[in-house]
């Protein structure tokens, strides 16, 4: 009886360990605060011709992995003046993977984050828009 008390009392600690743990892996892979969002997207539109577009947003996303109205700045490979535009999106995460869409004031087809990492202070990921590909980073 002694020995089974001492087990239940170790898989207790274990178990209460475990929970902690967890608990403080979620805590750095939130998303709420403000960020930094720069991307590079790349299309081909032909054997010959690709276009590129930059963007370069400070976004406030709240704990749910939410943003709206971000004030961003997007530079074209084509040269020009940079635009001034918005941005809105969300990230849906887990276990510090994410997936999630950004929608940029103007453009009717949203980008579409395929596969993300996030941790506390840095976050990468890939993206597809159209027959774009794109690459961003979020820095805190």
């Amino acid at each position: 009886m002694t020995g089974n008390r001492k087990f239940l009392a170790c898989a207790l600690s274990a178990a209460f360990g475990l929970v902690a743990t967890v608990g403080s892996a979620n805590a750095a892979c939130s998303p709420a605060g403000t960020w930094s969002l720069t991307g590079i997207t790349v299309s081909s539109t032909t054997n010959t011709n690709t276009k590129s577009n930059s963007i370069s947003c400070t976004i406030v996303m709240n704990a749910s992995g939410v943003f709206s109205n971000a004030a961003c700045k997007s530079y074209h490979s084509q040269g020009g003046a940079a635009d001034s535009t918005h941005a809105s999106g969300h990230l849906t995460i887990s276990a510090c993977n994410f997936t999630g869409t950004i929608t940029i004031q103007g453009d009717p087809t949203p980008i579409t984050i395929q596969a993300g990492r996030i941790n506390a202070t840095s976050a990468a990921f890939i993206t597809t828009q159209g027959k774009s590909v794109g690459h961003f980073t979020l820095i805190k």
